[in-house]
């Protein structure tokens, strides 16, 4: 069982990753699908960390933590992919991201010692954000993926692309800080 914490590249569409062109072309979707073909029972949930991301105060992300990721920490679970980092864009929430690092990796591996833990950052990065990852994770016992190299004009979306929900709908990006994300290639290349 694996657990996602993510930001818009998990589910900006509320659907799936934003800028993926339907929900079988995000990271989700390719990695649920790898482990899968491995083991047929693999379940899976995605939780919204960008709520966490947008804090301020350690205080507040603890709180976050507490009342919010707390009761998806459960015992079943092997794996936890977080893929946050890419919202703390202003001083205030840079301030406190190393210390909030390591404080949510700490959170679940005390949750749930006996799974895999695996951050995955950041496609819109900072060397400091990275360096900050990459302690924290060696401080934990987790794995660092580094997708910042991944962030290159052919794996973004563009303006023009379009994209379809479940109901069929489609739609048409039109706004630059969408066309940003990764599109399907740079979905597939995270995953």
């Amino acid at each position: 069982k694996t657990l996602f914490i993510g930001n818009s590249l998990l589910q900006g569409f509320t659907e799936f990753g934003m800028a993926a062109s339907d929900s079988e072309h995000d990271y989700y979707y390719l990695v649920n699908n790898a482990i899968a073909e491995q083991n047929p029972e693999h379940t899976s949930l995605k939780v919204s960390g960008t709520q966490w991301e947008g804090k301020t105060t350690i205080a507040d992300q603890n709180a976050w933590m507490q009342n919010t990721l707390a009761q998806y920490l459960t015992d079943d679970l092997d794996l936890v992919i977080v893929q946050l980092g890419d919202n703390v864009n202003t001083d205030a929430k840079k301030a406190i991201f190393a210390e909030g690092c390591q404080n949510l990796l700490r959170f679940i591996r005390n949750a749930v010692p006996n799974a895999r833990v695996v951050w995955v950052g950041a496609w819109y990065q900072t060397e400091d954000k990275q360096r900050q990852m990459i302690a924290s994770c060696n401080n934990t016992g987790s794995l660092f993926v580094n997708i910042w190299d991944l962030n290159v004009s052919a794996n973004r979306s563009a303006i023009g692309n379009t994209y379809t929900m479940a109901d069929g709908t489609v739609n048409t990006i039109t706004d630059s800080g969408v066309a940003s994300h990764p599109g399907d290639n740079g979905m597939k290349a995270i995953a």
